[in-house]
C-alpha cells in the first residue's frame, strides 16, 4: 500500500515538475531605433574618421563602419546633419550614442547558419553627441 502511494506521487511529480519549472518564453529584444537598447554596444566616445560617416545626398540616411565587421545606420541622420557639416574639415570626430539591433540583421541572424552573421554585426545608432577630436588635447 505504501509503495503504491509513493509510485503515484512520483508519477504526479513527473507530470507536474515540467509544468512548474517552465518559466515562460524568453523575451526577444526589440529591434530598430525604437527597440531595446544594447548596453554592451552603447558608444561613449568612439573615435571615427570624418570620411567614414557617409550621408546620402538628401541627408535622410547615414552609415558608418568603424571596422570591417561592424556597420552602424544612424537613427537620427537629419537631426545630426548640421552638426556633421559643421565638423567638415575635422580629421576625426568623437561619436556617442545608443545602439540597437538592426531589424533585418536580427531576423536573418536567427534563422541562418551562415558564417556572415557570426562575424558581421549591423546596428542602428541614435547619435547623442558628435564633436571634433583635437589631437593631443
Amino acid at each position: 500500500m505504501k509503495r503504491n502511494i509513493i509510485q503515484k506521487i512520483i508519477v504526479v511529480l513527473i507530470i507536474l515538475l515540467p509544468l512548474v519549472s517552465y518559466l515562460g518564453c524568453k523575451k526577444q529584444p526589440k529591434c530598430g531605433c525604437d527597440g531595446d537598447m544594447l548596453d554592451t554596444y552603447s558608444l561613449d566616445s568612439v573615435l571615427v574618421d570624418y570620411s567614414q560617416i557617409i550621408y546620402t545626398i538628401d541627408s535622410t540616411s547615414a552609415v558608418f563602419r568603424p571596422d570591417a565587421y561592424t556597420t552602424y545606420y544612424l537613427c537620427n541622420p537629419i537631426e545630426m546633419y548640421n552638426t556633421y557639416k559643421d565638423l567638415e574639415g575635422s580629421g576625426q570626430i568623437l561619436l556617442s550614442g545608443k545602439a540597437f539591433w538592426e531589424c533585418s540583421f536580427m531576423m536573418n541572424s536567427g534563422s541562418s547558419s551562415s558564417y556572415y552573421y557570426n562575424y558581421y554585426k549591423i546596428f542602428n545608432l541614435r547619435v547623442t553627441g558628435m564633436s571634433s577630436h583635437l589631437y593631443g588635447k
